[in-house]
């Protein structure tokens, strides 16, 4: 219950939020299938909206064929996955498989599970490309997407 309040709290936020100044980067918000959890994405979502970025946000749970068609078809900068359970880091680290097959759009991934799940694990997270964002505040989250999207454009 508390979870659906802060949703519609973020979400009125987002549905009033215009930025004068809009950036031709775009951002997809996804998480693993299994995930439903998607109050972090929503908040994100609603950070970056407010800094001029446009955002597809795709959590809870799109089916990871769903998120990879869309890949391979937008124009997209970066891409922020987030997981709150342990039990779905295996879809996650799929998805991220998937996701790079399809194309060399830059992946973060951030949540809960993160927290919780063993060095070696996160290792290979890292080993494959992919920023882990942990324990980072919002600033911190805008400040890595920028750099990401940068070091892509060169």
């Amino acid at each position: 219950m508390c979870s659906n309040v802060a949703r519609g709290l973020v979400q009125a936020i987002i549905d009033e939020t215009t930025s004068s100044t809009r950036k031709d980067q775009t951002i997809l918000l996804c998480s693993p299938e299994g995930e439903q959890h998607n109050l972090g994405c929503c908040v994100i979502e609603s950070v970056l909206l407010v800094r001029g970025y446009k955002v597809l946000n795709a959590s809870p749970s799109a089916p990871s064929d769903s998120i990879i068609r869309y890949v391979k078809n937008a124009e997209l900068d970066a891409i922020l996955i987030s997981v709150t359970l342990l039990e779905n880091m295996g879809s996650a680290e799929r998805l991220i498989r998937s996701i790079q097959a399809a194309s060399n759009i830059p992946i973060l991934i951030g949540g809960q599970a993160l927290l919780k799940v063993t060095n070696e694990r996160k290792n290979i997270i890292i080993s494959s490309k992919v920023r882990v964002m942990e324990k980072v505040q919002l600033d911190e989250i805008l400040r890595v997407i920028r750099e990401v999207i940068r070091h892509r454009k060169l």
